[in-house]
């Protein structure tokens, strides 16, 4: 597997804050999902698969409503989990040694962000098709399990410029890099990463 650039991580999370800015401002909004930032999901869904298998192109219709009913399963599963389920399931990430916010929900979206960087990798770097499928429906799921756990971090008081702050940190640039060169912890990240998309692709 090739290197992630750390531009192109970083990426990934002003691409989740810009949808998380465009999502209601109130943190006791029931839905932390709303239609239009779920549509923006499905388009990013749809893009990737779409690099994965071009022969999708030929229906996009078709590829489209896929696109679409991966992302409410995915939400169905978030939502049995619920904000305390999305956070026990945070990977422990045990042989890394990452930055902590001191704030639980803060904390579980950084883990989560870092199964992207994996996911990332297996989307870029997949041995085949169906690996590099996975990775492109992961990295959508491990989004949506961030997004799901904003409201709960906003009632308890966290700011929505702190997340991108923490997630974009030279403290999570230095675990990235870390990552990329020592096997282990790639090797870590793989494993528990897997199970919790293990788990969200369980549904399906």
């Amino acid at each position: 597997m090739r290197s992630v650039t750390w531009n192109i991580f970083r990426n990934l999370s002003v691409m989740l804050m810009a949808l998380i800015h465009s999502m209601p401002a109130m943190a006791a909004d029931p839905d932390w999902l709303p239609p239009h930032v779920a549509e923006g999901v499905m388009q990013q869904l749809q893009a990737r698969m779409a690099q994965t298998d071009p022969s999708r192109v030929a229906d996009p219709t078709k590829a489209k409503q896929a696109s679409r009913d991966l992302v409410t399963r995915f939400r169905q599963q978030i939502d049995r989990w619920g904000p305390d389920g999305v956070i026990s399931r945070a990977p422990p990430l045990a042989a890394i040694k990452l930055p902590s916010a001191r704030q639980r929900e803060l904390d579980a979206m950084a883990r989560y962000q870092i199964c992207n960087l994996v996911l990332m990798l297996q989307y870029e770097d997949g041995a085949d098709k169906r690996q590099r499928q996975i990775g492109a429906m992961g990295l959508t799921a491990m989004t949506m399990t961030i997004f799901s756990l904003r409201p709960a971090y906003l009632k308890a008081g966290g700011r929505e410029e702190r997340i991108k702050q923490f997630l974009t940190s030279a403290e999570m640039e230095r675990v990235h890099e870390t990552m990329q060169r020592d096997p282990k912890q790639l090797d870590n990240a793989q494993t528990d990463c897997g199970k919790v998309m293990g788990e969200l692709l369980a549904a399906f």
